[in-house]
């Protein structure tokens, strides 16, 4: 300590003998002395490490914790007891690829440009996306230049085409749920005992097609109607089966969407399940409570709330309406769970602010005491989590991967959605949260206001796009033959 280098204090301290005073006056020293290197070691502590969720096609309202019926997530609750949940936490991208995006790099999808090219988007042979330009500095390199480990296990193959930038590990698994977590901790029993690290462990499972193990599927199968091969691998075909009209007035489909649902909170069920096997990991490891636990998810699934809203607004290219995702922004597909878990939050903590994925980078970074030497949409949620009170800000959704170009704007409690070849829709969520009532031709008031504002703030994230990129031109990806088959399986590619 820069103490022991004053020669004075040095020569008091190594003195023998003196006077009763003079003897005082040394313990009293020493005692200050050893106060002051605690405080030091204890300044010098290493901040703790993260350990990122991250689920595929998760959403919010289908965690008991954000007010399911049913237990789906009982590992999930758990955590959200123990530490804070965001009400309000939205995806920017109805899909995975420009989501992931934005949580690496902290900028929306018109900003970073990571997304599927095209005006009128269908399900094509080949969905190479526009790869994330290596000008944008993800979250991983920035902790790597600051010593801390990173490591990325995905089972999409399209966190592959530049999200992965940066990660000292990087591994495409196409694993299901079991088999990622073996992988996850495999690389945490490998870390020296203090070593940092930021750590994203991304699931599949709850994405189509659900084959969630038998024993799950029982916990929710309500026994009624067939449950088969066709429909546990493609919920697709119950288009084919009913025909493409409004599902709710077809025969049997009631049944059928029971089954479809079941499959689904089978398939969160078993994440969850396995999710905790990485935390039991960690607490033998001692590193549980040392260790930053943020659960979360690229977007949500639709199950035809919407489904005779979009087939009465726009043809859909997949022939589908109301069901998957990647083709419009309500709140079904938008609305993703969040809950950040460490000792130092105050547990069962729930805030209702509004919030994106676009937040996590400026947290993470922000938690761990590392510097963003790069310029980001985003906001820590830390200062929130205190209680300093949040500002007014609007959220922005864009980047579709199916149909026309579309964007949307949230903003003060109204969501106004822009498309291309169809009229605009705007809803009040605090009093219609189902989105049922769409209020664009009586409020033009608020409509003009809201579609100047998302005209004017996608424009500024584009610009400073082309500022972050220099002018380097964005270049589409290619996929491989691994990836393409993993495309395949989840219903993105076309069948040979």
């Amino acid at each position: 300590m820069r103490l022991f280098r004053n020669p004075g204090l040095r020569a008091l301290l190594s003195s023998g003998s003196g006077s009763p005073m003079r003897t005082a006056l040394q313990l009293g020293l020493l005692a200050l002395l050893s106060l002051v290197a605690i405080s030091c070691r204890e300044e010098e502590e290493p901040r703790p490490s993260v350990l990122l969720v991250y689920i595929d096609t998760l959403r919010a309202d289908h965690l008991a914790s954000y007010g399911y019926p049913r237990e789906t997530s009982p590992f999930f609750d758990r955590l959200a007891r123990e530490g804070v949940r965001f009400t309000r936490a939205y995806a920017p991208s109805p899909w995975t690829y420009p989501s992931s995006a934005s949580l690496m790099t902290g900028l929306y999808p018109a900003t970073h440009g990571a997304i599927r090219p095209g005006k009128v988007r269908k399900r094509f042979k080949d969905m190479a996306p526009i790869k994330l330009a290596p000008e944008f500095t993800t979250m991983a390199e920035v902790l790597e230049g600051a010593g801390i480990r990173t490591a990325l296990f995905a089972a999409n193959a399209y966190l592959g085409f530049g999200v992965q930038q940066g990660f000292g590990t990087y591994e495409f698994t196409s694993a299901k749920a079991a088999e990622q977590s073996d992988y996850v901790i495999r690389w945490l029993q490998g870390l020296g005992a203090d070593e940092r690290f930021m750590l994203v462990a991304h699931y599949i499972d709850v994405h189509a097609p659900n084959a969630p193990p038998l024993n799950d599927v029982s916990e929710f199968y309500e026994g009624e109607g067939e449950l088969n091969e066709a429909e546990a691998r493609y919920y697709g075909r119950m288009q084919k089966q009913f025909g493409d009209g409004a599902p709710e007035a077809l025969p049997g489909f009631e049944i059928f969407r029971r089954n479809r649902l079941a499959l689904y909170d089978a398939s969160i069920r078993h994440v969850d399940r396995e999710v905790e096997r990485i935390w039991d990991t960690l607490a033998e490891l001692g590193r549980s409570e040392d260790t930053l636990v943020i659960l979360t998810a690229d977007h949500g699934e639709a199950f035809w709330e919407h489904a005779a809203l979009e087939k009465a607004r726009e043809e859909y290219p997949r022939d589908r309406h109301g069901m998957g995702h990647g083709h419009s922004f309500f709140e079904e597909l938008v609305r993703i769970p969040l809950i950040l878990r460490h000792p130092s939050f105050h547990g069962g903590d729930t805030i209702p602010v509004k919030v994106s994925l676009v937040d996590l980078r400026p947290t993470v970074l922000d938690f761990m005491g590392v510097d963003d030497p790069s310029p980001v949409e985003g906001h820590s949620l830390l200062p929130w989590m205190r209680g300093v009170p949040a500002p007014k800000r609007p959220l922005l959704f864009d980047a579709v991967a199916y149909g026309r170009n579309k964007s949307a704007i949230l903003y003060g409690g109204r969501k106004l959605v822009v498309s291309e070849g169809a009229p605009p829709l705007l809803f009040n969520l605090r009093e219609d949260p189902g989105e049922s009532r769409d209020l664009a031709a009586e409020d033009s008031a608020t409509l003009e206001r809201l579609r100047v504002e998302l005209a004017e703030r996608l424009e500024r994230s584009r610009e400073l796009g082309e500022r972050i990129r220099r002018g380097a031109a964005l270049e589409t990806g290619e996929l491989s033959a691994e990836q393409r088959e993993s495309l395949k399986a989840l219903g993105y590619l076309e069948e040979d």
